[in-house]
């Protein structure tokens, strides 16, 4: 029988820190989704007393502080100071054809992942598993939702990038980059228990969090974020006409081809990896050891099975609305000439 090696005291440290980060994480993402139901609430309460634009303003913002806030205050419990993040320089000669490059590829991923999730939800609907998407309040003119994509472009991606890259990414590169984007991927995407926003985040996820390593900029970062955001807009305001629907194939189609031939430009030329101090497979098996990845999978399960999906009957479908019924008179009427 094959003795089982030893840990030395450097190794067992390592781990030790590994599973501490990645349980970090993950709890900090959890604090992710208490804070947006807070602050959200208080969003939602207020905006109906308010004009359009400072309500979107209000909501956007609300929804911004929650994912930004938990990670501010989980790098601050690590004593690593935040200049770091918004200094550093790109490693890339290049640096705005990389971002180039990299909006084709999250704006292609990102359209193809909408067109998916979108097919998927007919699907389950044909089949009587009815889902509650509420999508984005995008205004009733033109200035209006012009105000949305940019609000929302602008602080979603800093918000994100900052929380997702900046810190968490951060956090765990210098251990082990395979998991560090892993990891940071998966709070990235179960960030938020909207379908489509889960299905967005992990086609695209994995991708900014390669980049990052790759350019070492966060502001490289939010551009290709911001470019996902946009798409998202831009696909719930052409869903509202019926037309759009009978592209969905080949939107799915053409946004996988052009996400992955510009992810591929996107890391051409192969550079050589930043030395590590963990190897992939047992950075890997600290990451499914640890339980702040069940927890996080437990929860959005647990959210999704409960306020997304439901077999009821859908109380707004038009076919199950009541009908008046013709000569009838109403209840506790009289007509005086009968």
């Amino acid at each position: 029988m094959k003795k089982k090696r030893e840990l030395t005291i450097e190794e067992s440290a390592h781990r030790e820190r590994l599973r501490d980060v990645y349980n970090g994480i993950f709890i900090v993402t959890v604090f992710v989704w208490v804070l947006n139901f807070a602050l959200g609430g208080l969003a939602s309460l207020v905006s109906p007393h308010l004009n359009y634009y400072i309500a979107t303003t209000f909501t956007v913002l609300a929804k911004s502080i929650a994912t930004a806030l938990p990670f501010l205050v989980f790098r601050k419990l690590c004593r690593d100071p935040l200049s770091p993040v918004f200094t550093e320089t790109p490693r890339s000669e290049h640096p705005v054809v990389r971002c180039i490059f990299g909006c084709l590829a999250t704006a292609g991923l990102t359209l193809a992942s909408m067109g998916l999730m979108a097919w998927l939800l007919s699907f389950l609907e044909g089949n009587g598993v009815h889902t509650n998407v509420v999508p984005p309040s995008l205004g009733n003119t033109g200035m209006e939702t012009v105000f949305y994509i940019i609000l929302s472009s602008v602080l979603y991606s800093f918000s994100y990038e900052i929380a997702f890259r900046g810190i968490a990414i951060r956090a765990m590169g210098q251990e082990n980059r395979l998991g560090a984007v892993f990891v940071s991927g998966i709070a990235y995407a179960l960030s938020d228990g909207d379908p489509y926003g889960i299905v967005v985040r992990l086609s695209i996820g994995f991708l900014l969090g390669w980049f990052y390593l790759r350019i070492r900029s966060v502001w490289c970062c939010m551009v290709l974020q911001a470019a996902s955001q946009v798409i998202v807009s831009l696909w719930w305001v052409f869903l509202q006409n019926r037309e759009f629907t009978a592209y969905i194939n080949f939107l799915i189609l053409s946004g996988l081809v052009l996400g992955v031939a510009a992810a591929f430009f996107l890391f051409y030329p192969r550079r050589d990896p930043d030395p590590q101090t963990t190897p992939n497979s047992i950075a890997l098996k600290e990451v499914f050891s640890s339980f702040g990845i069940y927890l996080m999978v437990a929860m959005v399960a647990f959210n999704m099975l409960i306020f997304t999906f439901s077999t009821d009957p859908d109380p707004h479908d038009p076919l199950l609305q009541p009908m008046e019924e013709e000569d009838k008179t109403p209840p506790l009427q009289f007509d005086q000439d009968e």
